[in-house]
């Protein structure tokens, strides 16, 4: 399984632009929020389909695939940001 991404690494990795006449701070707040988020709730489903594993495998598998949507996604989010 991938290592646990922090979000300051895909931030920086990225480097979202504020777009023209947004404040930098609330933009900031709202892309950090999304991204850290994301990647929290991605660690929690795979710690819940972890635990699971034994009695649903597949089901938890399913599962697994769907934390690699969110997370994904959020990355893919910012990557389609303004440049």
């Amino acid at each position: 399984m991938d290592r646990p991404m922090n979000h300051r690494v895909v931030l920086n990795e990225l480097r979202p632009k504020v777009p023209q006449g947004d404040d930098l701070e609330a933009c900031s707040e709202l892309v950090n929020f999304v991204v850290r988020r994301s990647l929290r709730l991605t660690r929690e489903i795979q710690r819940y389909a972890g635990e699971r594993e034994d009695l649903a495998p597949l089901s938890s598998r399913l599962t697994l695939a769907f934390a690699g949507l969110v997370a994904n996604e959020a990355i893919d989010w910012v990557r389609r940001w303004p440049r």
